[in-house]
């Protein structure tokens, strides 16, 4: 063995921190780029297949005023609010005096398509994919969501979370 000096080495050139660095730079700058897509993936995937376990909004919204939507409700029907993501489409309905309820617009178990039908005449709900089966003008028997009135007797709906479980519905021949 010799004791020769390394012909690549220069004490008097300067290398570039591209050099020293840039395949270590490139090397982050990959993974990086890789776990954001598969981050992106994941995340369109749970979007595409549980539309329910995205939150991109309030889970507590004002619907207006007692004063105002109450006669509204007590002459036309309640008011049907369709989810813009998800299927949470609900009815809200006055049941007097400052009370409010609000309801799935679909019967347990139900597609979509399948929204109540409110029955003026009757004041009663009715399912089109069920021949017969009806809900009462309170809801009762579909799950119901937190709702009050504010300070200011604005109605306000949890949609959080059902605060009563589904009870036995009513079907009639």
């Amino acid at each position: 063995m010799t004791d020769r000096p390394d012909p690549t080495y220069n004490p008097g050139r300067r290398t570039s921190f591209r050099q020293t660095h840039g395949p270590a730079l490139f090397m982050m700058t990959g993974i990086v780029l890789a776990l954001v897509f598969v981050s992106l993936w994941t995340l369109s995937r749970t979007v595409k297949n549980h539309p329910e376990r995205v939150r991109l909004g309030k889970s507590v919204f004002t619907v207006g005023g007692d004063a105002r939507y109450g006669p509204i409700v007590d002459k036309d029907g309640p008011i049907l609010f369709q989810a813009l993501l998800g299927t949470k489409d609900i009815y809200v309905q006055h049941l007097g005096s400052k009370k409010w309820t609000t309801f799935a617009a679909v019967a347990p178990g139900a597609d979509r398509v399948c929204q109540l039908r409110w029955d003026r005449t009757r004041k009663l709900f009715t399912d089109p994919c069920v021949a017969g089966r009806t809900f009462p003008s309170d809801g009762t028997g579909l799950p119901h969501y937190l709702t009050k009135l504010d300070a200011k007797d604005r109605i306000v709906i949890d949609l959080n979370e059902p605060t009563a479980a589904p009870r036995q519905t009513t079907l009639s021949r």
